[in-house]
């Protein structure tokens, strides 16, 4: 462990997740078919329309993957996964796994791989494959002439180059938007458990905040027994979606029409299906890793957090003499202006001149 005099001595993560999967699995099967079964309803109603996956992650698919993963906390409890799930929307656990910021930064990708990928395979293409050159010129006179029928026609044929095109640099951005997003999900694994085991946190953004702090502090030792134990995890999500892609490229029929949907998003959704069957019975040895690395590093995670709040009351105390600094300045300010007005020569000058006009003025006749 990092910043540690002690060295621990004892079994792997990977040996105690593997221990206890094999203890515990007859009795978190019913929960992981369960959630097997919600896997597949979310996925399958993507590959009518993908855009409803803004909706089901969030709002189905993460609280169910919560209440799964707190069963997992205290098996002798063994509290059922609906009401796990609820707990998902409490204050205490909201923000669990930050999934407004995963997503923004899961679409940044998409979109640097999305225009990567069309750079170079428009690249390539025009240099070897003179029908791709032939219809680019053809599509893009019809889009300068306005010619639709000739735009739906080409966009129709699954033969023409462009439709490959789209379809291949779709295929690729899609994955790797779905592989960032669940690499970073998988990584806030964590979070629930830490708000699990230290009370005092006050919700899901304080957890994640620390979480943060602690990854960015001290988290070299727990990166490397993170990544050593999920090696597998990794290898089967990735040949998951590689296999789900090929699949889909070449067995969808080519005159499929779903709305919202194009052949390489459905390539992806088939990528995603394959990938969660892949990792499915991975999941609950997913879940005992993150349970006892949170165990582990916990002496750290609390000397983070002591950390930060040293930090924050260091900050207060700053912040606070720096406003009685500043209270006090404007005081000595409006002192010493205050003195000057009262001391100041010209000023009695002035005041006298002033008297004495309003006298000459008031002695000459003028006031009424």
């Amino acid at each position: 462990m990092e910043n540690n005099n002690e060295i621990y001595v004892g079994p792997s993560v990977s040996k105690v997740a593997r221990d206890a999967y094999k203890k515990n699995f007859k009795t978190i099967l019913p929960y992981l078919l369960a959630f097997g079964l919600i896997i597949l309803c979310v996925i399958a109603v993507s590959f009518f329309t993908h855009a409803s996956l803004i909706v089901t992650v969030p709002f189905f698919l993460c609280p169910f993957f919560f209440g799964f993963e707190m069963v997992l906390i205290d098996e002798s409890e063994n509290p059922t996964l609906g009401s796990n799930a609820k707990w998902y929307f409490t204050a205490k656990f909201s923000g669990s796994y930050r999934l407004g910021w995963v997503f923004l930064y899961s679409l940044g990708f998409y979109i640097l791989s999305y225009m990567v990928s069309l750079g170079i395979y428009y690249l390539v293409a025009r240099q070897v494959d003179p029908n791709f050159v032939s219809a680019l010129t053809t599509y893009g006179e019809a889009l300068y002439s306005g010619n639709w029928e000739t735009i739906t026609a080409l966009m129709s044929d699954y033969t023409n180059p462009i439709v490959i095109m789209t379809t291949i640099t779709s295929m690729i951005s899609y994955t790797v938007f779905a592989l960032i997003f669940i690499h970073h999900l998988a990584k806030r694994g964590a979070v629930p458990y830490i708000l699990s085991k230290f009370k005092n946190l006050l919700g899901g953004r304080n957890a994640n905040f620390l979480f943060s702090a602690f990854m960015k502090r001290r988290g070299k030792a727990y990166r490397h027994d993170y990544y050593k134990s999920h090696w597998l995890g990794i290898i089967l999500l990735i040949a998951g979606f590689a296999l789900g892609n090929v699949l889909g490229y070449f067995l969808l029929p080519y005159n499929i029409s779903f709305s919202l949907n194009t052949r390489g998003v459905l390539c992806v959704v088939i990528g995603l299906l394959v990938a969660f069957l892949f990792i499915l019975f991975y999941l609950p040895y997913y879940c005992y890793v993150q349970k006892e690395l949170v165990d582990r590093y916990e002496k750290e995670i609390i000397a983070v957090n002591d950390e930060l709040n040293k930090e924050a009351l260091e900050y207060l105390k700053k912040l606070k003499e720096m406003n009685d600094l500043q209270a006090r300045y404007y005081e000595d300010a409006i002192r010493d202006s205050e003195f000057k007005q009262e001391n100041d020569p010209e000023s009695e000058d002035k005041e006298d001149d002033a008297s004495k006009n309003n006298l000459d003025d008031y002695g000459r006749g003028d006031h009424s």
